[in-house]
């Protein structure tokens, strides 16, 4: 099958990103001085809009769209790949994971899972934050399964895989579980409570996850407009490292 050729320019997806990003974060720190500096509990809706760590809001709505378009070039380079080769499936598997987590951040999955999890095991047995177990597990697994679509992927291309995932996991998983040591000395019924310290927590923690994602968009769009996948020797024969060419 002949590789379909993208066109994307990285360079203008990347600007529109941090543009947001940055917008995002200013307006959190707007709903932070609301909310903790003036006493306005909600903002006239500015912080429940604004707020990075509230659910269905704006800056929800871009995570969603950030893991959406992720998993669009993860597709766009399966389709780029050799067909029933690693490259193929891997790209398909990860195009279909970060669909699956935006389907998560959309509908709150993993809170769902948390709540779960403290009802049928107790929270005597559990982290604050308890779906990060699960959660560690599908990734542990996902990693095991995808090894040798990671080892067949371009150097650059895999390194910036890993950072942008680094930074994503050390602001979902990692904060989410510093934070819950804090969080359950004084928020112990998951009720809410609003708190400073508890809100930079979470402010830190999206923060992580946000750019941890628009690094993953930029690596998968820079690796789609240097164009045709490359076609790796690892892939081949399972015994070099991997190397562009110009076709298959």
């Amino acid at each position: 099958m002949t590789p379909i050729t993208f066109a994307i320019p990285p360079a203008r997806i990347e600007t529109i990103i941090k543009q947001i990003l940055i917008a995002l974060c200013l307006g959190n720190a707007f709903a932070l001085v609301l909310l903790h500096g003036a006493g306005i509990e909600d903002g006239w809706g500015v912080v429940t809009l604004l707020h990075l760590d509230r659910e269905q809001n704006l800056p929800t709505l871009f995570s969603v769209l950030l893991l959406l378009g992720a998993s669009l070039l993860a597709g766009l380079s399966a389709h780029r790949s050799i067909p029933g080769g690693w490259l193929h499936r891997g790209w398909w598997i990860v195009s279909t994971a970060l669909a699956l987590m935006a389907i998560d951040e959309f509908a709150s999955i993993h809170e769902r899972v948390d709540a779960a999890m403290r009802f049928y095991l107790g929270t005597e047995n559990l982290p604050y934050a308890a779906w990060p177990i699960p959660y560690l597990i599908i990734v542990i697994l996902a990693g095991i399964t995808l090894w040798r679509w990671f080892f067949s992927l371009q150097f650059k291309q895999a390194l910036g895989l890993v950072i942008a995932g680094t930074i994503y996991l050390s602001g979902a998983v990692g904060i989410e579980l510093i934070a819950g040591e804090y969080i359950a000395q004084i928020d112990p019924d998951h009720l809410g409570h609003p708190d400073l310290t508890r809100d930079l927590f979470a402010t830190v923690e999206e923060t992580a996850e946000l750019c941890g994602l628009y690094l993953l968009i930029r690596t998968l769009a820079k690796g789609i407009s240097e164009g045709p996948e490359a076609v790796s020797m690892r892939e081949k024969n399972g015994t070099a490292f991997p190397v562009r060419t110009g076709e298959d």
